[in-house]
């Protein structure tokens, strides 16, 4: 039996609830906590006056998904069925959580049909892993963590390359995936550990009201978190295996055994700072788009690039997986000697006069980059700034 306990708090009409759910929120037995043992439903203690949130472990320990988000006032409590759920009025908010198969989900609704915003939840942990790029370990006590991310704000969708983390306290873990991470933001606080607030935008003009998140209980490790986060992916239908993949490009199975090997710095010849990203957006139509996505079937990445390229005209924003796409499709464009075309550059070939000397075919690899990318600026001079390169007089013979 899972126990229950109900108390209030007349100075602020504030109630507490410490309820079951239906679907276990916990370490799943026998494969990451080594018990071997089936555990009962999970405890979860929320507190609406607040809105903090905790689930309990099999043993009892408490784990924090939620500090306390501000002092509200709650009405319309409702309980079944393993769902729970609240409004607050002054806010417009309804909030519902439920217990699922395997995690626990909470639901926050806007209610009215203007442009409103909520922050949840409110997370301090000993130590985080969130996917900023390839993943990071992030000890909240950490001195240069803290300097880094103290009172910075990280939109998901362009700064995280899945829209989750995972939140440790001893030997356990609160994952959190976003199900719909658009208009989100991580806001990290300016003084003491490393923590963060969730804010989320409600824009008058989406007809989706409502944030969704996934609460998942695992040990403290990032591999645990991979896995829920593999499960969301699974559930939801986008999850393919390299196989898969390599059937789309044969060139993913150069990937099988290999090594990987990092290098530190700059490795692509256009980077994501070299972009005017919402003009990029806004020319995907353009000519000189048509003409570098001519080149998709000779480039690596090329269907990559396609896909991006259909999935920008109908967003109002970049993510950083994306840039990442275009920027290394680009770069790689950049250095081949066919990008050069007399006929498509002629408006440009005037002002690269200097560069081109005695003709393009003269030019070193160097030299060839050089008019490349000076070409591509010249052609969307709002998309792509003026690379240096083309600023300085090239040495001749």
């Amino acid at each position: 039996m899972c126990p229950y306990n109900e108390y209030s708090d007349s100075r602020r009409g504030a109630f507490r609830r410490l309820f079951c759910v239906g679907g276990p929120v916990r370490r799943k037995a026998g494969r990451e906590s080594g018990t071997g043992r089936e555990p009962g439903a999970a405890r979860v203690e929320a507190d609406p006056a607040s809105f903090s949130l905790t689930v309990f472990t099999d043993e009892g320990e408490a784990v924090p998904v939620s500090l306390g988000a501000g002092e509200f006032e709650a009405a319309d409590y409702e309980e079944g069925d393993g769902t729970v759920s609240w409004r607050y009025p002054g806010e417009g908010i309804v909030v519902e959580i439920s217990g699922q198969d395997g995690f626990l989900q909470v639901d926050i609704t806007a209610e009215g049909d203007g442009d409103q915003s909520f922050a949840w939840p409110v997370v301090a942990a000993e130590r985080y892993y969130i996917p900023f790029g390839e993943g990071k370990r992030i000890p909240a006590a950490d001195e240069v963590w803290k300097e880094y991310l103290g009172g910075e704000e990280f939109t998901v969708l362009e700064e995280l390359s899945m829209p989750f983390w995972s939140a440790v306290y001893g030997d356990s873990a609160v994952v959190c995936v976003m199900e719909d991470p658009l208009r989100t933001s991580m806001d990290f606080s300016d003084s003491g550990d490393v923590g963060f607030t969730v804010h989320h935008e409600y824009a008058a003009i989406s007809g989706d009201r409502t944030s969704t998140f996934r609460i998942y209980l695992t040990d403290a490790d990032p591999v645990s978190a991979a896995k829920r986060y593999r499960d969301f992916v699974e559930e939801s239908g986008r999850f393919k295996t390299l196989e898969q993949k390599a059937e789309e490009n044969p060139a993913v199975r150069k990937l099988y055994g290999a090594p990987f090997v990092y290098l530190a710095g700059e490795m692509f010849l256009l980077g994501p700072e070299d972009i005017e990203w919402q003009a990029f957006r806004l020319e995907t139509d353009s000519p000189v788009m048509k003409y570098l996505l001519s080149f998709s079937a000779e480039i690596e990445n090329g269907g990559e690039f396609e896909a991006v390229m259909e999935a920008l005209r109908g967003q109002d924003y970049v993510d950083a997986y994306q840039k990442h796409v275009i920027c290394r499709y680009v770069s790689d464009l950049l250095a081949r000697e066919n990008f050069w075309s007399g006929p498509f550059f002629f408006p440009q070939a005037q002002a690269l006069g200097d560069m081109l000397g005695d003709g393009y075919e003269t030019l070193d690899e160097a030299e060839k980059i050089a008019v490349n990318k000076q070409a591509l600026a010249l052609s969307l001079p709002d998309v792509f700034s003026d690379p240096e390169a083309g600023e300085m007089e090239i040495p001749r013979d």
